[in-house]
Parts: C-alpha cells; structure tokens; sequence
C-alpha cells in the first residue's frame, strides 16, 4: 500500500486482517510506504498485535518508483472505510495496481461499486478485517483465480487508460467549453416591452 496515511483509508483494518492471516500465511508481509497522521497509530497497533514481522512500514517514495514497487507485490490492497471522504473518492491505487497485473482486494464502498465489479477485483466488506482476511487468502489459495483478476483487472486498466479514453475526455471538453456562435447576418432582434434581447 503506497499512500498518505489518513484514517479513511482503512489501514489499521489491514493490519488487523493481517493478525489472522500471519497465522495461515507464517511468511505473509503487509508493506506500507507512506507518511501521514495515521502513522503512529498504526505502527502502535502493529506493535499491541505483534505483527512487527508481518507489518512493515516505509517512508514516502518518488512517484516514479511506485509502478516498480506495485509490480514486485504480490496483492494490492485498498481498505479505505465505506464512510465519507473514502465512499465517494475514487482510488487510483486501484488501477495503478491493476496496470501492474496485481490482483486487487477492495473495499465495497459507494464510488468503486461504480467502476469496479468482482470479475477484476476481490471484494471485502468495508470496516470488516475477518472478510478482508477472506479475500486475501481466497487470491492466495487459489492459483486460477489469482491468475484470473491480474488478467481481467490488467484488461481493465487497459481499456480505461489514459491513451485509450483521452478523446473521450477531450470531447467532453470541447462540447463543455465550446460556444457556437450566430453566423454573420442571421442574428434576430426582438423588441419587447421591456427592450431588446
């Protein structure tokens, strides 16, 4: 997860995932690049669980770093709570994550109910740790379904990138922005009581 640590972000719901998921997975890592007014908290909450070896957490990185740090993951997380900000802001860690061939676990809220639907991400309930830890051990456990959402979650990125929907933006633009204006010579004038309009 690389991100600004806010609490509408979910990540304490993460890490408490992750205290069931250390169990089953006894090499599992949760890694966090970021800073923000969570992070205490966090890293305390890390602590109280003793996940310090599941749980790792990394300054800030260059923007230009971050497509190779998602595609050296394994999974993608975005546990931002259904409340809010987090309900109607949409990621796009999301798609970043996708545009690297990540399978995705996502939270169920409001806006990515819109945009995203179980064929390219793995769902969880927002807020709910035990069904976020479901969702991850489901991609773990099962090779063809880890191999299914890379591929139709890359297919997605793909067809909702920048190159292929920019006319589409660009069009909406111009038909926003653009007045058309009276040719020469065809401009009415009424009079009304009132004046001219």
């Amino acid at each position: 997860y690389p991100g600004t640590l806010n609490h509408h972000q979910g990540l304490d719901i993460a890490i408490e995932a992750m205290e069931e998921l250390s169990r089953d997975f006894p090499k599992i890592e949760l890694h966090i690049y970021g800073r923000g007014p969570s992070l205490p908290k966090l890293k305390e909450q890390a602590s109280r669980l003793k996940l310090t070896e599941h749980v790792k957490f990394f300054d800030g990185i260059l923007i230009d770093e971050v497509s190779t740090l998602m595609a050296n993951a394994d999974i993608g997380i975005v546990p931002k709570r259904a409340e809010g900000f987090g309900d109607q802001a949409y990621s796009t860690k999301i798609m970043e994550f996708m545009s690297q061939g990540l399978p995705v676990v996502l939270s169920r809220t409001r806006i990515d109910s819109l945009y995203f639907n179980d064929s390219v991400a793995a769902f969880f309930e927002s807020g709910n740790s035990n069904d976020l830890a479901r969702a991850v051990r489901e991609i773990l456990n099962n090779p063809a379904y880890r191999q299914l959402l890379s591929v139709q979650g890359y297919a997605y990125a793909q067809a909702n990138s920048w190159e292929a929907m920019k006319n589409v933006y660009l069009d909406v633009v111009d038909r926003l922005t653009t007045t058309a204006l009276p040719r020469q010579g065809t401009a009415k004038t009424q009079t009304t009581e009132t004046g001219t309009r």
